[in-house]
């Protein structure tokens, strides 16, 4: 009897040791097959901040985008200037820019309204405007990029006289440029 018992024990020691050969001997067999990775698309940054002169708000001049969709960015430039005869001017231009390709690199449309205040020892005058660009633009998935464009741009003309100094403006049509180096989140 004891040695029946052994006997089926063998037995079924060696079915379950060829059954867990059999299962290691399959996966050993089958080719190596990577896990599924699935990169998840690259979101692009909806928010950024730059240095951005251009469309005549002055060369101290900065940037906030927004940009809500692929398509679609928000740009609020703010700049500051002063002469030496002490006039100080604050430039605002908020923008609305059509990218016309998706992704990193495309070119743009950018249609925007412009206001500068300028004053002297009490005395303000104010301009406004706006201008029309289209240029390209760049950012890298570092969150750095650039943008460059030319368009063209309208404002009243500005005239201030002061006991300290004085500016004058004409306005009326001229050509602009933009320029700028930013950082996305």
């Amino acid at each position: 009897m004891n040695s029946r018992r052994y006997v089926v024990s063998l037995a079924f020691a060696m079915a379950t040791g060829g059954w867990a050969g059999h299962s290691f001997s399959i996966g050993a067999t089958m080719p190596d097959q990577q896990p599924a990775i699935v990169e998840a698309p690259l979101q692009e940054p909806i928010v950024g901040v730059g240095y951005h002169p251009g469309n005549f708000i002055g060369p101290l001049a900065f940037d906030v985008i927004v940009r809500p969709s692929p398509h679609i960015a928000a740009d609020i430039q703010a700049g500051y200037w002063s002469l030496e005869n002490d006039v100080h001017a604050l430039a605002v231009a908020p923008q609305v820019q059509w990218e016309f390709l998706p992704g990193w690199q495309t070119p743009y449309l950018g249609l925007g309204f412009r206001f500068e205040e300028a004053w002297s020892d009490g005395m303000k005058a104010t301009s406004k405007g706006g201008f029309l660009v289209g240029g390209w633009q760049c950012r890298w998935r570092s969150g750095f990029g650039v943008l460059v464009g030319v368009g063209v741009l309208y404002r009243t003309s500005i005239n201030l006289n002061s006991s300290t100094g004085g500016y004058y403006s004409s306005g009326g049509w001229s050509g602009t440029y933009e320029g700028g180096v930013r950082y996305f989140f």
